[in-house]
């Protein structure tokens, strides 16, 4: 059986950080909500990488929404049993009470994490 993954985050972008393995050999879509969720159901696991998506950057509303839909989207997953990676995850600035605790429970629903710096895993690992 081949194996399939939905590797979502910063890539793509003329990131510098785009591993090697990527570039030329995966297809980009768009972010959009229906192309992810129906890639989301096909794949045994959802991978996120690329950048920092864990953080509420002084309480700003729209970050917040977009923690609460992480973890409304990994819990979804967890629901269809997908396994969750973390990988060269960013945390923070996590300035609120909302956010820290979003933060944790999306770092709870995830199979394994690695960050990319000590005060991430400090933080919250």
């Amino acid at each position: 059986m081949k194996h399939r993954f939905l590797v979502f985050g910063y890539y793509g972008q003329k990131n510098t950080n785009v591993p090697s393995e990527l570039r030329g050999s995966t297809k980009f879509v768009k972010p959009e909500a229906k192309t992810v969720l129906l890639e989301a159901l096909r794949s045994q696991a959802i991978i996120l990488g690329g950048g920092t998506h864990i953080h509420d950057y002084q309480g700003n509303i729209r970050y917040l929404k977009n923690l609460t839909r992480m973890f409304i989207f990994f819990l979804g997953c967890r629901f269809l049993r997908k396994k969750i990676y973390l990988l060269g995850a960013g945390i923070g600035p996590l300035s609120t009470i909302w956010g820290r605790f979003l933060a944790k429970l999306i770092c709870q629903l995830a199979d394994y994490i690695s960050v990319r710096e000590q005060e991430s895993k400090e933080k919250f690992l």
